[in-house]
């Protein structure tokens, strides 16, 4: 990590304050935690017990094809877990992406729900982001991904949710460098200001008080990231899943064609922000890769120069806007803050505050 995350801190003896959080945070509850197999077997088994007798099923993944939600489904078949595998198909899918979800739903023979975004809604409202000028433009297909995973978990009365998120991987994220994608308000506001109008009514989106208070309290949700209780790795993971037909696509969120744009063009060109900086720093603190071949890595380019060209003409048709058009976007657009727009922020802060720990109280409660 470097200072293009202007937030880092470095003590005394070079270390800086991401690795302090690890080591301090993170190192020895993970460490715990994936030397004993008694801790993913108790969340296999509150999984289990937490199960609605009115659902099938007895928790809900999201899959995108990338290595981390392939690899978790992977293991729900070795666990005996009965869930429903959904996919969200918000236009970018890379065809390595569905290969892959077909072949780890082949493999596991678990049930899979797609649910395809409205597009030209989407469009409306992701070309809307592209004129905010905000860093994170990935919010909106993460949005989507968030509600419509807890649209389909409501509907099928199912109370847990698995995710493929893991320390092993993603431990250092800075937040200088993006925002919430599970803002609402903020979606809203750049879609009201930005030309998509109401846009962001007709895709799946979740408000503040149903995460914080009707998904647990009404539907008995909860999260749950197994991956944080065995040793995973990426590199044995990947092995494992090229035995079943999955392949591999180059780099985190990378089976995405437009996340892989944001993340290896976007991001690096517009606001200096190299996100394989934390995805390399985070396997190093794992112990997946050394700092000389995370060194090595970085200084090779992220995205090739015939790829640049190819990939501004099929996102900008994609998006049916004129080709100069979509490249002023990237050059031109003034730079902004996700707190020049409305958010949820100190609000949800006060929330947490409080009325959070009260609300806890009665739910504990009432879940007994």
């Amino acid at each position: 990590m470097d200072t293009s995350d202007p937030t880092i801190r470095f003590d005394k003896n070079g270390e800086c304050s991401f690795c302090n959080y690890f080591d301090q945070t993170v190192k020895g509850y993970w460490e715990f935690n994936k030397t004993k197999k008694e801790s993913v077997n108790q969340v296999i088994h509150e999984i289990k017990t937490r199960k609605s007798k009115s659902s099938k099923y007895e928790c809900i993944v999201g899959i995108s094809g990338g290595v981390d939600s392939s690899y978790l489904v992977y293991k729900l078949k070795d666990w005996d877990l009965k869930p429903l595998i959904v996919h969200i198909d918000a236009g970018w899918n890379s065809e390595l992406a569905v290969n892959n979800i077909y072949q780890v739903v082949e493999y596991s023979g678990f049930d899979l729900e797609t649910l395809v975004v409205d597009w030209e809604n989407f469009r409306n409202v992701q070309i809307a982001f592209l004129k905010s000028g905000v860093a994170n433009q990935d919010i909106p297909q993460d949005h989507v991904f968030i509600a419509g995973l807890l649209q389909i978990a409501k509907r099928e009365k199912i109370c847990s949710i698995l995710s493929g998120s893991n320390w092993a991987t993603e431990s250092i994220l800075p937040q200088y460098w993006g925002y919430d994608a599970s803002d609402r308000d903020h979606i809203k506001d750049i879609c009201l200001k930005h030309g998509a109008g109401k846009a962001y009514r007709k895709i799946p989106t979740i408000r503040l008080y149903e995460q914080i208070f009707i998904n647990p309290l009404l539907y008995k949700i909860k999260s749950f990231a197994p991956l944080n209780h065995l040793y995973y790795s990426k590199k044995f993971a990947i092995k494992e899943l090229k035995k079943i037909g999955w392949r591999y696509y180059g780099g985190k969120h990378y089976e995405s064609r437009w996340t892989h744009f944001f993340q290896s063009y976007f991001l690096p060109k517009r606001f200096g922000y190299d996100k394989r900086l934390c995805h390399l720093s985070s396997l190093i603190l794992s112990g997946e890769l050394s700092r000389e071949e995370a060194l090595k890595e970085i200084e090779l380019p992220g995205y090739k120069d015939e790829d640049i060209k190819k990939d501004i003409e099929f996102i900008s048709g994609k998006l049916r806007i004129d080709e100069q058009e979509f490249i002023s976007y990237l050059n031109k657009t003034p730079l902004r803050k996700y707190t020049d727009y409305k958010n949820w922020e100190k609000r949800r802060e006060e929330i947490y505050k409080n009325f959070y720990p009260k609300f806890q109280k009665i739910y504990n409660l009432l879940i007994k």
